[in-house]
């Protein structure tokens, strides 16, 4: 008999509490970014949803780039606190 991997089901809506929480937590850690303006490099006059080409790629500065990079343990620790499920976390992240 051949064993069966055990599903764990993703967990329901987050209640208003934890969402709150979360968001406080948040801002907490990566308040700062938000009161930053956005360096004219990296804002664009076409509209959302237009997309990019081969010849006009995503480019991020070697600073952002950096905290990018940087953050990814964090998030995907936290985003493995919310699924309980490393593939879903992953997929998050």
């Amino acid at each position: 008999m051949v064993a069966q991997a055990k599903i764990t089901p993703a967990p329901g809506p987050l209640n208003r509490h934890v969402q709150d929480q979360i968001g406080r937590e948040l801002r907490t850690l990566y308040g700062e970014l938000w009161r930053e303006p956005v360096p004219d490099h990296l804002r664009s006059d076409r509209p959302v949803g237009a997309h990019r080409t081969e010849d006009n790629p995503v480019t991020a500065s070697p600073e952002i780039r950096e905290a990018m990079l940087a953050a990814i343990s964090s998030l995907r620790a936290f985003a493995i606190s919310l699924t309980h499920n490393t593939d879903y976390a992953d997929d998050l992240v």
